[in-house]
C-alpha cells in the first residue's frame, strides 16, 4: 500500500509504524521518531508547520511544560508537553539540550495527535504513569516505615509490651510460655521491636482460636 493512500485519521491510526522502523525506544517507552514524524508530515502536507510558543516573559518554559502548535492539513492544534527524561520523569532546571529533546518529542506526539500516525503507541501511557506513581508512593511509605526515629521505635515498643502484658493472661495457661517463646514478662524490655511483634502475633493467634 502506498502510504499516501491513507486518507482518513482512522487509516493512519491503524497503520503499523513499527514495521517501517519509525519507532524509537526511550527508557521503557516506544515513541514515533521525530525525524519520521517530520518526513510523514511533509509527505502528506507540504504546507505543514509547527512552532514552539513563548510565554509572556519570552521563555519557552510554561511551568515545566512546552507549548507546541502544529498546522496539518489545514487543522491547527496546540499541546502542552512536559519537559521530561526518557523515563517520563520531570526535569528540574532543564538545560538547552533537554529542552530541545522534549521539544522534538512533543512535536512527534503532537503530529501523532493530529494525523493519527503512531498515536496508538501512546495508549496506556497515562496508566503506566499512574502505576509508576502508585509504586513510588508505596516505596516512600515503606521507606518511612523503615526510617522510624529512636523515639518512635521506643513508643511502638512500649505500646507492644503493654498489649502483650494485658493479653497474655487471656491465653490458656499451659500455652502462655509457648506464646512468650519461653521468656519471662520481665525480659520483654530487652527485646527488639521485631521480636516483640512475633510474640504479639503468637498471642493474637491463640486469642483467635479461643474466640
Amino acid at each position: 500500500m502506498n502510504i499516501k493512500d491513507l486518507k482518513t485519521f482512522e487509516d493512519r491510526y491503524n497503520y503499523d509504524v513499527k514495521k517501517l522502523g519509525m519507532v524509537e525506544k526511550k527508557g521503557k517507552f516506544d515513541y514515533l521518531s521525530w525525524a519520521y514524524a517530520q518526513k510523514l508530515a511533509k509527505i502528506f502536507d507540504e504546507k505543514c508547520t509547527w512552532r514552539i510558543i513563548k510565554n509572556d516573559n519570552g521563555s519557552f518554559i510554561h511551568n515545566g511544560f512546552l507549548l507546541l502548535e502544529m498546522t496539518f492539513l489545514g487543522q491547527t492544534e496546540q499541546h502542552f508537553f512536559p519537559i521530561i527524561d526518557h523515563y517520563n520523569k520531570p526535569i528540574q532546571n532543564p538545560n538547552p539540550y533537554q529542552i530541545n529533546t522534549s521539544q522534538m518529542r512533543g512535536f512527534a506526539k503532537l503530529f501523532a495527535m493530529v494525523s493519527g500516525f503512531g498515536l496508538s503507541l501512546y495508549v496506556g501511557e497515562d496508566l503506566a504513569y499512574l502505576d509508576e506513581e502508585k509504586n513510588n508512593k508505596k516505596q516512600q511509605q515503606d521507606k518511612a516505615k523503615k526510617d522510624l526515629t529512636e523515639e518512635e521505635k521506643q513508643a511502638k515498643k512500649e505500646k507492644c509490651i503493654k498489649w502483650i502484658v494485658d493479653n497474655v493472661s487471656k491465653v490458656e495457661e499451659d500455652k502462655q510460655a509457648g506464646v512468650l517463646n519461653n521468656l519471662d514478662l520481665l525480659d520483654l524490655d530487652n527485646l527488639e521491636l521485631k521480636e516483640l511483634k512475633i510474640i504479639y502475633k503468637n498471642i493474637s493467634k491463640e486469642l483467635e482460636k479461643g474466640a
